[in-house]
């Protein structure tokens, strides 16, 4: 058995019939040190990566744009949508969106907030592109009515969102969710038929 003093590395010897191969201690302490180091530099890049998704600045929210139009007010939308504004009274958004407690355009706008300035929409409203619907008929894709939503509801459960099987599959936010008359306080959920549904509960002709 040879020792190389540069490296402390032992090499192999032979010893009756059988080859041994011993390492000193040393030389193991700095694998394990050198394992160690990597561990941590994983963890850290690891922490920076959360870190960056948490705290990053997000685009500044900004309600939908309606080429020409210009904004006319939440009382006069209700002066048409008096029934479903009544519903909305009640409901998280309908306590929040227009009123002191909004924070930031969006939700300052009220109804314009997720529909766009509504001047174009008061003078045809048939017309689907004079503001921005959100229902089967709407001619937006389903990216362009969730990133309405997700404007305000980017934090939490919703972080997840990118990626997710519900966006892989155009579903949209209002697949599941309903803000003029939900049938739920908790989530604004829609009551949903069972039979809409497949076996793994995702909706199927609700799909946007």
């Amino acid at each position: 058995m040879r020792t190389d003093p540069r490296t402390n590395r032992v090499f192999h010897t032979p010893e009756g019939d059988r080859m041994e191969s011993r390492v000193s201690p040393r030389s193991w302490g700095r694998r394990a040190a050198g394992v160690k180091l990597a561990w941590i530099l994983v963890s850290a890049l690891g922490v920076l990566a959360v870190a960056s998704l948490l705290f990053s600045s997000p685009a500044q929210a900004a309600p939908p744009k309606i080429e020409g139009a210009t904004y006319v007010g939440s009382d006069t939308c209700k002066g048409c949508h008096e029934e479903a504004a009544k519903k909305m009274e009640h409901t998280l958004h309908g306590k929040l969106l227009g009123t002191n407690l909004a924070k930031g355009e969006v939700q300052a706008r009220g109804c314009e907030g997720c529909h766009g300035p509504g001047s174009k929409h008061l003078d045809d409203p048939a017309n689907p592109a004079n503001n921005f619907r959100f229902g089967k008929g709407s001619p937006r894709a389903a990216a362009d009515k969730n990133d309405v939503c997700l404007q305000c509801h980017s934090k939490g459960k919703q972080m997840l969102w990118a990626g997710s099987p519900h966006e892989s599959r155009d579903v949209t936010c209002v697949t599941c969710h309903s803000i003029h008359g939900p049938a739920s306080q908790k989530g604004q959920l829609k009551l949903v038929k069972a039979d809409r549904f497949d076996s793994r509960a995702q909706a199927l002709d609700a799909v946007q």
